[in-house]
């Protein structure tokens, strides 16, 4: 083994990896194996398969996770002994571990008597001292124990072979807890599994997860430099994130890991260098990131953390999940988030962020507060503002609402808002009836001028990047649930012409309608969310699929295959209907058919992507 570097030496987990190494060295077989133990996600198997690096000849790795069979295990076995007869193109379908142990040692390790006699005809001649040589002086590793389907009992009594009667130097792997728990649960175990640890188990450790080792290994995974430099200019600070998050669960900060890369993919290069603005992207995304895989909270419920009334209730003993995280991370106690938040918690569930509104919401931000900030994001700000810079402010934001030169909803939400609060507050002399006058005239004259494709999709608690004010006073709720129904209205009025040009799409631009209606990364992904195919007449739309083009008919039966698959579906279910009677409509026109290529294409359509379809929604 090499000198070990400083940071190596400072690794709790450093006693673990001098025992190893005289566990190795012993001139003789202890006669008990060395147990590993840790919780889920704590680096068990990262510890040990980093540690196996330096000299992986030394070691046979197995992992029982899925192992239902010592059959399993003994192949696991020869692969690694013999990799060229162990690989796909040649792999050997015997027992050979069964093979060393019976003849070695005259034991039934399946308990079946009949099935090993059986399998014993099967199994080639092997050179059994040859084996035996092989596995001399080669640690065996079993991880993940308390995941094989094995039962217990006899999967220790067979390690116990190998250690008692072959002389092995074997390394368990477990998560203790899990095991314990299942074996008490077990009705059909008759020993347990403390019994019969004591015979077989002579040392154990627990295994601490080790973040800073595992977070640069993880680092080092990722190709892309800029990311990568970030995470580990970073490690501090998201060391700072892990340890608050209490769950000391390696797997986790891994995927967190490869997940910003993604998301910083969507983020505003450009602007990250302001002081202060990428700390509190990654205090925001790791905190969420770590509560969503440990499963404290769920992606559709991430804007409750975001609310600002949100109050724990008195009457309530236990604090609410979102509270819980609230107040675990100081992140949370700042309202005024640098990024659009609906586009996070979009990242979160879906995978995607638009570009366009998270680089908006970053530049609205308090990172970047100048003369050039839109007046409305300086009105945010009122308490850092001086008075007479304050009272001109206040007017201007005004006469925006009285000159209606607002044009976009978000906008008028955080205006109409503002203002009611600072009302509230007996800052401001307005009225809050006047205000809600003023924005309602302002809201009529968006909707009437405003293409229903560029109505932005509208959110219930913030926007570009900062929270609506005021949403505990009834008349600010009110008008929000007003800006909603205007919306809905609007898009009602023009859906039959709109899905009339999808049609037309259908057979002019294949791709685009694609785009339209499923999920993607493109802004034309308008309908993603929208039931606009019960605007279309089911006997035109089954006419229509007859008369296309074979791979266009397969194009749009995928897109309808992923259009119904995400969380979101509830908001197409009125689509369900309509895709059963489109799917009796096809199914009727292929009865008369002779057999050929279109009666098979047009079958596949309904039999496989309209039932999927309407399976998903049904459930």
């Amino acid at each position: 083994m090499q000198k070990q570097s400083p940071e190596q030496q400072e690794s709790s987990n450093e006693h673990i990896k001098t025992y190893l190494i005289r566990f190795e060295q012993m001139p003789v077989a202890p006669g008990y194996a060395m147990l590993l133990r840790g919780n889920w996600g704590s680096g068990k198997s990262w510890f040990i398969k980093d540690y196996m690096k330096e000299n992986p000849e030394n070691y046979i790795y197995i992992s029982l996770y899925g192992i239902s069979s010592f059959r399993e295990i003994e192949d696991a076995f020869f692969v690694q002994l013999h990799p060229l007869l162990g690989s796909k193109g040649m792999k050997f379908a015997g027992k050979f571990l069964t093979t060393v142990l019976k003849a070695t040692l005259k034991i039934d390790l399946n308990g079946d008597g009949k099935e090993d006699l059986e399998v014993a005809g099967k199994i080639p001649s092997l050179d059994v001292e040859s084996m035996a040589k092989k596995l001399d002086g080669r640690t065996i590793i079993f991880d993940d124990l308390e995941r094989c389907s094995v039962e217990l009992q006899s999967l220790l009594g067979y390690i116990n072979q190998l250690v008692e009667n072959m002389d092995m130097k074997v390394v368990v792997i477990a998560n203790e807890v899990e095991l314990i728990k299942l074996n008490l649960e077990d009705p059909n175990s008759k020993i347990r599994y403390t019994s019969v640890k004591e015979k077989l188990i002579g040392k154990s450790f627990d295994l601490k997860a080790d973040y800073l080792s595992a977070f640069k290994c993880f680092c080092n995974e990722i190709d892309y430099s800029n990311a990568s430099k970030i995470l580990s200019d970073n490690q501090e600070l998201i060391r700072g994130i892990f340890e608050s998050a209490k769950y000391g669960n390696l797997r986790h900060l891994r995927q967190s890991v490869l997940e910003f890369v993604h998301f910083y993919e969507f983020l505003p290069k450009n602007k990250l260098q302001k002081p202060g603005l990428l700390t509190h992207i990654l205090e925001l995304f790791f905190s969420i990131s770590f509560e969503v895989r440990m499963g404290k909270i769920q992606e559709d419920q991430l804007h409750k953390i975001f609310l600002i009334d949100f109050q724990v209730s008195s009457s309530t003993k236990e604090k609410e999940p979102c509270q819980e995280i609230r107040d675990k991370y100081p992140v949370f106690r700042n309202y005024n988030h640098p990024l659009d938040t609906n586009q996070l918690i979009a990242f979160f569930r879906y995978g995607l962020a638009d570009k366009q509104l998270l680089e908006k919401s970053v530049k609205n931000s308090v990172y970047f507060l100048d003369e050039n900030t839109p007046d409305w994001v300086k009105l945010y700000y009122f308490q850092t503002i001086e008075e007479k810079d304050f009272n001109l402010l206040r007017v201007h934001i005004t006469n925006s609402l009285k000159n209606k030169t607002i044009d976009h909803l978000e906008i008028l939400m955080h205006v109409v808002g503002n203002l009611c609060n600072l009302s509230n507050l007996d800052i401001i002399p307005i009225k809050i009836s006047a205000i809600i006058k003023l924005g309602t005239a302002c809201l009529k004259n968006i909707i009437a001028n405003t293409s229903v494709n560029t109505l932005s999709y509208f959110s219930g608690s913030h926007s570009l990047g900062l929270s609506y004010q005021g949403l505990m006073i009834k008349e600010v709720n009110d008008f929000q649930q007003l800006i909603l129904q205007s919306i809905i209205e609007k898009k009602g009025e023009v859906r039959p012409k709109l899905a009339q040009e999808l049609m037309d799409l259908m057979q002019t631009n294949l791709q685009l309608f694609v785009q339209q209606v499923t999920v993607t990364n493109f802004s034309q992904s308008v309908y993603y969310d929208t039931p606009i195919f019960i605007h279309i007449e089911p006997q035109k739309f089954s006419d229509l699929i007859w008369q296309t083009s074979n791979a266009a008919r397969v194009e749009i039966g995928e897109a309808f295959s992923r259009r119904y698959i995400h969380q979101f579906k509830a908001q197409l279910l009125p689509e369900l209907e309509w895709l059963i009677k489109v799917k009796e409509l096809l199914a009727k026109k292929i009865i008369p058919l002779k057999k050929g290529l279109l009666r098979h294409n047009l079958k596949y359509f309904v039999n496989t992507h309209l039932t999927e379809a309407i399976s998903c929604l049904s459930y």
